[in-house]
């Protein structure tokens, strides 16, 4: 057993990003990864501590990008909605899948603010570029984006590399456990500043996707995620993320002026101080 067993490999041959078991059938990743529209029959879902030598490797069914993802190539400076789903064609073990994810008002008020603590996950490559392993990195939130879309994250080495795109950022909760806060979008370079993109609007509309509701009180709302609003949190509804009026198009404060640095979106992304092989939950100083 190793710890974030829940963060896979999201394999296309020559490349690969990171993603993250939601159910034992969806894997949440980030759009860009699929921005080629690779074949099918060329991707695979990888399960373990190391793309070469997986645990257990799983054929996809279907794949889809968020509708309202953009980026550079599409028109759009910034890379909202950076988000997209694979679904498998079997399920994945039932201990592989991601416990908590961002999904209500409480918890999101808590743990997404300036200087609160995230752990980056990912199969990237490090200083050395040795890639395709496991390997984890504390950090901190160093922004929170205008209508709370994305967060900035990391730098003096301990952002994400090639290979750590779509990988999941966490958040320590006081129990201990860790909730899944956001998915590695882009960045400057290497270990360096890194923007992701919070989960939210990613869950709403996953879950609009197949029908489904993240949790119990999402029923009040008519599905899933259909109520946030900073000012109504007692109403017992998750938050919302796709709907309009909450996580809509707001522009965003970039982590990086435009000073002639291009902004970068990782096919894969690994913490670059990180040398631990995630197999426990040993952590590098930084």
């Amino acid at each position: 057993m190793n710890a974030w067993r829940s963060t896979v490999v999201v394999d296309f041959g020559v490349d690969y990003c990171t993603g993250t078991l939601l159910t034992e059938r969806i894997v949440l990743t980030a759009a860009h990864c699929l921005r080629l529209e690779p074949p099918l029959s060329l991707i695979q879902v990888k399960l373990g501590t190391s793309r070469v030598n997986p645990e257990l490797t799983l054929s996809v069914e279907s794949y889809k990008r968020h509708p309202q993802f953009c980026d550079e190539l599409t028109g759009c400076d910034a890379g909202y909605y950076d988000f997209a789903y694979v679904y498998l064609q079997e399920p994945a073990p039932a201990d592989a899948v991601n416990a908590k994810s961002l999904i209500d008002q409480h918890t999101f008020d808590a743990l997404i603010y300036e200087g609160a603590p995230i752990t980056i996950v990912g199969f990237g490559a490090d200083e050395d570029l040795h890639e395709g392993v496991k390997r984890e990195v504390e950090t901190y939130i160093t922004h929170v984006s205008n209508g709370a879309l994305e967060i900035s994250a990391g730098g003096d080495g301990t952002g994400g590399c090639q290979g750590d795109g779509g990988a999941p950022a966490y958040a320590p909760l006081p129990d201990g456990s860790d909730v899944l806060v956001g998915v590695a979008s882009r960045g400057t370079g290497c270990g360096e500043l890194e923007v992701y993109g919070l989960v939210p609007p990613a869950m709403c509309w996953i879950g609009s996707e197949f029908d489904m509701v993240w949790q119990a009180a999402d029923e009040l709302c008519d599905g899933a995620c259909g109520c946030l609003d900073s000012e109504s949190s007692d109403s017992g509804c998750s938050v919302a993320g796709a709907s309009e009026g909450s996580w809509l198009w707001l522009s965003i404060v970039a982590f990086v002026t435009r000073t002639g640095r291009r902004r970068r979106q990782y096919r894969t992304r690994a913490p670059a101080r990180s040398s631990v092989v995630v197999n426990g939950r040993g952590r590098d100083d930084y």
